[in-house]
């Protein structure tokens, strides 16, 4: 492999990676009542996939692991402005239809 002009690589442990773990949500049109999401972090989750659909919306989120361990110990669910949405996680079986 080579470089590209001005760039280079650098060798490094697997372990010393971000590891970024893919979940589902899915985003319903109905309003449910607002709750504090205790800690979440959202500022370094990456949109994989969008999908709408008549009522609400399929998300493929890239999320990193301390963000998984919160929506876990949440059950799966958070809050996204009025709406409650649901989460299918790793190694979760699908327990909503999206």
């Amino acid at each position: 492999m080579q470089p590209l002009e001005g760039h280079s690589f650098q060798v490094m442990e697997l372990s010393q990676l971000n590891i970024i773990r893919s979940v589902r949500v899915w985003i319903p049109g109905e309003r449910s009542d607002p709750k504090q999401n205790r800690g979440l972090d959202t500022s370094g989750w990456r949109l994989i996939y969008r999908q709408e659909k008549e009522h609400g919306q399929l998300l493929v989120l890239g999320i990193e692991d301390a963000s998984l361990e919160v929506l876990r110990s949440m059950g799966g669910r958070a809050h996204l402005e009025l709406s409650q949405v649901s989460f299918q996680l790793p190694g979760q079986g699908r327990t909503e239809t999206f």
